[in-house]
Parts: structure tokens; C-alpha cells; sequence
């Protein structure tokens, strides 16, 4: 069953359409996409970090990660997040990472513009984070395959990392 009300209120119906063939495997069990959707944090809006937080484009993940380190030292309870950007105007979907302050405001460091882009996806503090990318440099959701997506092996497992934050 997907859980349409995240933390930041009803995911738009677009979205959860986008996202809903990408579900399942072909042998049934949770990718990615039905992950997020069950467990994820959703964003409907996002501020732009701070420009010294910001990176080039499509170096999402290393920009978010960058920026969380930075982040971390001076403020506390910031979390890098990995998942879907979807832009409603355009009705396109992206594999995205930005960050969540302890609010839960979406912070995004890559783009320039957040108009109209819905976030969802999972969030990971400092030690959680580190702790993945000495596995592995890859961007934790999305690039792993080679190892066989470590994060969605066990759903249990993935269902405890994926709680939104409180």
C-alpha cells in the first residue's frame, strides 16, 4: 500500500503516478521507488542553500554531501537526503539529493530554481552517512547496483533507515 501523506502533506497525484510502475521488482519485491513511497520524506518545496553549500550541476550527491559536512561542523541535526525530484511544471522526474534541516525543510544544493519541485526521499544524518560511504563512494539509493543495492536487500532493514526524521 503507498502512503500518500508524508510529513509534508499529500504527495501530488502526478508523482505518485510517476512513481508507482517503478514500485516493485519483477519478482515483487520493493525497489526503490516503492521504498520512498511507503517510508520517504516528502518535501513540497525547497529552499537554495547558501551559495558557498551550492555546487555544480549533476553533481548532486557529492554537493549534497559536501554541503552537509560543512553544514554539520556549525549547526547540528542536518541530514543528507537521497531520492526523487520531481518538477510539476515540466513533469519530469529526477534522481536527486539535497538536504533537510532539522525542521524538515528541503535545502537544495545543486539547482538554482525550486519552483514547482516536489522531494521525496530518504534522510541520513552525518554518522549514518560516513558510515555508508565507507562501503561505497556511489550515491547510496541510486548507484549501488553493483552491489546489489545494500540499502534495499533486507526491507526491514531499509524500513528502519528510511523513518522520516521527527
Amino acid at each position: 500500500m503507498t502512503n500518500t501523506s508524508l510529513a509534508a502533506g499529500p504527495l501530488p497525484t502526478a508523482l505518485v503516478r510517476c512513481l508507482q510502475p517503478m514500485a516493485y521488482t519483477a519478482d515483487g519485491r520493493p525497489a526503490q521507488a516503492g521504498i520512498l513511497l511507503q517510508h520517504g520524506h516528502a518535501s513540497t518545496s525547497a529552499r537554495l542553500a547558501p551559495r558557498p553549500l551550492r555546487g555544480p550541476l549533476k553533481l548532486c550527491f557529492s554537493n549534497s554531501t559536501r554541503a552537509l559536512a560543512a553544514t554539520a561542523a556549525e549547526r547540528g541535526g542536518w541530514r543528507y537526503c537521497e531520492g526523487y525530484a520531481y518538477d510539476l511544471t515540466q513533469d519530469l522526474l529526477f534522481e536527486h539529493a539535497w538536504l533537510l534541516d532539522p525542521d524538515g525543510t528541503a535545502w537544495e544544493t545543486t539547482w538554482t530554481d525550486t519552483t514547482n519541485v516536489v522531494y521525496l526521499g530518504m534522510a541520513f544524518d552525518m554518522d549514518e552517512l560516513l558510515e555508508l560511504l565507507e562501503e561505497s563512494d556511489e550515491p547510496l539509493l541510486f548507484g549501488d547496483w553493483d552491489r546489489g543495492w545494500p540499502l534495499l536487500r533486507s526491507h526491514y532493514e531499509c524500513c528502519r533507515r528510511l523513518s522520516p526524521p521527527e
